[in-house]
């Protein structure tokens, strides 16, 4: 072997091993990787409950029931990473706050009606207008950032996914998301994001941005699971995101899955629910 090889096998292992110490030095600067008991919770709070949730390392919480003097409570020694519950297009009837200050150009409008999800009586916020983000940015920076919260939890960003068949608005949307969690990471560049579900913009789009995904509704009993098992594997090694999960049936069973995959698990009660602290 002449010293011109050999010179570019040394320069290629090299790069390997750089980019193996970069994701490692990534997979570990990730503190959601350590994170190994959590716990959602979206109900009211009291002074038992604060304690009691000093019990796991991290808690996805509705940050509208705190005030920072109940995240100061248990931001001691070994306190959980709190995590403040945001939902991207969906507008919850019960958010008061946020429904005073939508104006009509903040809904999400299909063939100029805006768009309501029956099954929670909740309309859509439009996230390809900058106006919406800013809204969702204030909310997040007065509900959470505010308080103390180390992260913020994206909900219901599914419903981009929704609309992959119709391009020119799914692009608007998708874009529109881009251009929240760069705002998010620009504004707030030391807080956990953790994203719920979204697969199918996962790859192309969020994982740049975020530290966490959740899997709710977890299960591998199709296809279609399979894939995305598949796609967030790949990906978790890739960006080293942590991923999380919880199911609303067959606990044991997706708990151990959960464990094989070396995901952490959320083991929800039976009568449970993300409103009830047991």
């Amino acid at each position: 072997m002449n010293i011109k090889n050999l010179n570019l096998i040394i320069a290629f292992l090299l790069i390997i091993i750089s980019v193996i110490s970069y994701y490692k030095f990534i997979k570990n600067n990730n503190k959601l990787n350590k994170v190994e008991s959590f716990k959602i919770y979206y109900g009211s709070i009291n002074d038992s409950i604060l304690e009691d949730m000093k019990k796991y390392e991290m808690i996805i919480a509705e940050a509208s029931h705190f005030q920072k003097k109940d995240v100061d409570k248990i931001k001691e020694k070994n306190s959980p990473i709190l995590i403040g519950y945001l939902s991207v297009l969906e507008i919850g009837n019960w958010d008061k706050k946020i429904l005073e200050k939508m104006d009509s150009e903040n809904y999400l409008k299909v063939n100029e009606k805006k768009v309501f999800n029956e099954k929670y009586n909740n309309y859509l916020g439009d996230i390809g207008q900058e106006s919406f983000r800013k809204l969702l940015i204030s909310t997040l920076e007065e509900r959470i950032i505010s308080k103390g919260f180390d992260g913020v939890f994206l909900d219901t960003v599914d419903w981009i996914n929704y609309y992959e068949k119709d391009k020119q608005l799914y692009i608007k949307l998708l874009q529109g998301y881009e251009a929240l969690l760069k705002e998010i990471k620009i504004k707030f560049p030391n807080i956990y994001i953790i994203q719920n579900r979204g697969f199918g913009n996962l790859l192309n789009v969020s994982s740049k941005y975020i530290d966490g995904l959740l899997w709710e509704n977890f299960k591998l009993q199709s296809p279609n699971d399979e894939i995305i098992r598949k796609q967030l594997t790949n990906v978790e090694k890739k960006k080293a995101i942590s991923i999380f999960t919880v199911s609303f049936q067959n606990q044991l069973e997706n708990q151990k899955l959960s464990k094989k995959l070396g995901w952490k698990y959320f083991k929800l009660e039976n009568g449970s629910s993300f409103n009830k602290w047991q």
